[in-house]
């Protein structure tokens, strides 16, 4: 079903597909033998943005979308294990991706998005022709400068070491691309 749901998006809009959803973390190893030929962009954030941002998401839709009120604490703890298994996830994908992965700090894809993209392009191995380069310029205009935060608090406990051990995989990533 979720081959045949990328057919019909490619359908609509012929070309590389491209895919961002953090969500897709977790199925990296599944994608890669589904679609051998992956290319993967891996997009970095503050682990405590990650946690208040899914923390929300993940509220509205259990308020929107569920059968019943989620228990007290279930999305606190849902979130705070679905961090750590990032951290997983990324501590092996050196391993199991070499070192082609390009990652990238999301505030910096934010604060110079014209620079992170044709990087990425680059990497990607996307000609950089002068219509790229002006789309890029347009997209990047039109986005720039501003960077989304979550309200900033406390982390709960059982998310704190969650968040410790997805910025530190974060990081190796980060300092070895």
């Amino acid at each position: 079903p979720w081959l045949a749901f990328l057919s019909d998006v490619q359908a609509e809009q012929p070309g590389r597909l491209l895919l961002k959803s953090p969500n897709h973390l977790f199925r990296l190893d599944a994608i890669a033998r589904a679609v051998p030929d992956t290319q993967v962009i891996l997009t970095v954030r503050d682990p405590v943005e990650v946690y208040w941002s899914n923390l929300r998401m993940w509220s509205e839709m259990a308020a929107l979308h569920g059968h019943w009120p989620a228990p007290d604490g279930a999305i606190e703890r849902f979130v705070a294990r679905a961090m750590a298994a990032a951290a997983a996830v990324l501590s092996r994908l050196p391993e199991a991706q070499g070192s082609a992965v390009p990652v990238v700090s999301f505030d910096r894809l934010v604060t110079d998005p014209k620079a992170v993209t044709l990087s990425l392009l680059e990497k990607l191995g996307v000609p950089i022709t002068a219509a790229v380069e002006a789309r890029v310029q347009g997209e990047a205009a039109s986005r720039s400068g501003h960077l989304p935060r979550s309200e900033r608090r406390e982390l709960p406990r059982e998310a704190r070491s969650a968040a410790d051990a997805l910025s530190a995989a974060a990081e190796r990533l980060l300092t070895a691309g």
